[in-house]
């Protein structure tokens, strides 16, 4: 937890509900910060390279070029994950 805090301030963890949301300028920084964010927690990136990330794809983004960061999220769903949303099977 304290790495996702250190890498960006606009996450917000809900360890009930097992979820992460961002709090961005634009909906595409919430998705960049989404996903570098899952990468942290997963251990595929360090603070500073999620970091020094963010930084690269907000600048592309601003300048018009399209990243897989900025548009879809890369972290899987509970239907991806093979679990019922909230135990339900029919929720």
């Amino acid at each position: 937890m304290d790495e996702l805090f250190a890498f960006d301030g606009s996450l917000w963890v809900h360890r009930t509900r097992g979820a992460m949301t961002a709090q961005c300028d634009l909906e595409a920084h919430n998705n960049i910060a989404l996903n570098l964010g899952h990468e942290v927690a997963m251990g595929r990136r360090t603070v500073a390279d999620a970091r020094a990330m963010y930084v690269k794809l907000a600048m592309e983004h601003k300048e018009g070029m399209a990243s897989p960061y900025t548009f879809r999220h890369h972290v899987p769903d509970d239907a991806e994950r093979g679990r019922p949303r909230h135990g339900r099977e029919d929720a």
